[in-house]
């Protein structure tokens, strides 16, 4: 099947405003481009089957994704390092083993419990207020209307979310 991508991706020149902020008003500057993949699920897909498409994007909404995607993950890191490393340090771990046996585990089981619903409320957050700003969802784009009614979506990292690879733009 061949897909007519004209009316869906404009000459990179021509546009100068984010597509990814929401608020018209609020458009920012060209600064990269969003390249982001999307396909059709499909029991014979093929190659034809995913289309790259690289969306103008200002700072802003460089950093939501951004923000979004890393922060949640690093949070959500930390806090069973620092598990980790309160139950190896010999002048912690010693006191702890002396009350209770398995109190290390107890502890270390307990700041990955802690990190996790960090993460989980910290994703929660940054998206909602992402999502303010930015169409953290490519398909909610107007301009890619025509894609989606043809059964195409965004490609994702995992269930959750997607995240696009961005190059910067240049500057002329």
């Amino acid at each position: 099947m061949e897909l007519n991508i004209n009316s869906v991706q404009t000459e990179r020149e021509e546009i100068e405003k984010c597509s990814l902020c929401k608020i018209d008003s609020e458009r920012g500057d060209k600064d990269y481009y969003a390249v982001i993949d999307m396909g059709r699920d499909s029991e014979n897909a093929s190659a034809d089957d995913v289309v790259t498409l690289e969306v103008v994007c200002c700072k802003k909404c460089r950093s939501n994704f951004i923000k979004r995607y890393i922060v949640p993950k690093a949070v959500g890191v930390m806090f069973p390092l620092v598990g980790v490393v309160l139950t190896s340090i010999r002048s912690v771990y010693e006191p702890m083993k002396a009350v209770f046996t398995a109190l290390p585990l107890v502890v270390f089981i307990i700041s990955v419990i802690i990190g996790v619903v960090v993460a989980y409320s910290l994703n929660k957050t940054i998206s909602s207020k992402a999502n303010m700003h930015t169409h953290m969802k490519i398909s909610e784009i107007d301009s890619f209307k025509e894609l989606k009614d043809k059964g195409y979506e965004e490609l994702k990292m995992d269930k959750f979310s997607s995240i696009p690879a961005f190059k910067k733009a240049d500057k002329n």
